[in-house]
C-alpha cells in the first residue's frame, strides 16, 4: 500500500471513529430522522413581569420574553425517549428549569399540544 493510500485510509478511519464518539450529540442530532415536535412554553399564574423562555441552547433576548397568559411556539427534533430541556429566566438569571421526556412517538402529537408551562415559581412539562 503507498504512503498515499494509507494516509487517506487513516483519514478515514479516524473520522468514522470520531463521528461514532458518544460525546458527538451534535453530528449524532444532524444525521438522525426525527419528527418535528410543536412546543408551546406558556406563562400561568405568578408570572409578572415577563419572564424569558427558552430551550437549552438558545440566549435570554427579549424575542423570548413571555408575557403573563401568553405563550411562545418553539419547535424540536424529537423522537421517542428524547429529553428537551427548558429554562426560565429574568434580567439574564435563571429561575428555574426542566428537563422534558418524551414518552409518546411524535407521530402521535399532531393532535396534541405539547407544553412547557411556568406555573407558580416551577417550570412544568405536560403532555409529553
Amino acid at each position: 500500500m503507498s504512503d498515499r493510500q494509507t494516509r487517506t485510509t487513516a483519514g478515514a478511519l479516524a473520522l468514522a471513529a470520531l463521528l461514532a464518539l458518544p460525546g458527538c450529540d451534535w453530528f449524532q442530532d444532524r444525521f438522525r430522522d426525527c419528527r418535528p415536535l410543536r412546543v408551546d412554553l406558556e406563562t400561568r399564574f405568578g408570572s409578572e413581569p415577563p419572564v424569558n423562555m427558552i430551550l437549552d441552547g438558545e440566549l435570554y433576548a427579549d424575542s423570548n420574553l413571555v408575557p403573563w397568559f401568553t405563550s411562545r411556539r418553539v419547535e424540536v427534533c424529537a423522537e421517542l425517549g428524547d429529553v428537551k430541556r427548558f429554562l426560565v429566566g429574568r434580567g439574564g438569571v435563571t429561575l428555574d428549569s426542566q428537563n422534558c421526556a418524551v414518552s409518546h412517538h411524535p407521530e402521535e402529537f399532531e393532535h396534541t399540544i405539547v407544553r412547557v408551562a411556568w406555573d407558580h415559581g416551577q417550570l412544568l412539562c405536560e403532555n409529553w
